[in-house]
């Protein structure tokens, strides 16, 4: 494993290596913590990141297959091997991130503290934005994300 897990914003540790016997342990019992982390490259796959606060997490070329997200209701949610998570950022009225995630039980989005399908969330959008730029901008990116993932 890397030296540590650093902040891919600042460069600060996150969490140091030697405590854990892979990255995927350290995700794990770190998962409160990840926000910003770097982990471009990581094998993750079957990691229970459920409860993550992943919010700017660098997960480009992580390997993510079979990794577990909690669900809404609680439910474990499995991601695939094709197109696993798509991010979008910054958007909507607070310029937060939006993380796409393709799951065995549909598409699920994280923007802030929310995380629901995405046909929840395009129902929270209208009730929250009406008809405005927020809402146009965030209907656009769910057929994006509809599109690249294929749902």
């Amino acid at each position: 494993m890397n030296e540590a897990i650093k902040n891919r914003f600042t460069g600060a540790i996150i969490v140091e290596a030697g405590k854990y016997a892979s990255i995927k342990e350290a995700v794990e019992k770190n998962r409160a913590y990840l926000s910003g982390a770097d982990l471009f490259g990581a094998d993750l796959s079957g990691a229970d990141l459920s409860g993550a606060y992943l919010s700017g997490a660098d997960l480009s070329g992580a390997y993510l297959s079979g990794a577990y997200l909690s669900g809404a209701n609680g439910e474990k949610l499995t991601l695939p091997k094709d197109n696993p998570v798509l991010g979008i950022g910054p958007i909507g009225s607070r310029q937060a991130h939006m993380t796409a995630y393709n799951t065995d039980k549909g598409i699920y989005i994280k923007t802030g503290c929310y995380f629901d399908t995405i046909e929840k969330f395009k129902e929270a959008v209208h009730e929250k934005h009406k008809n405005t730029k927020y809402s146009h901008d965030y209907m656009t990116a769910i057929a994006f994300v509809k599109d690249v993932m294929r749902k």
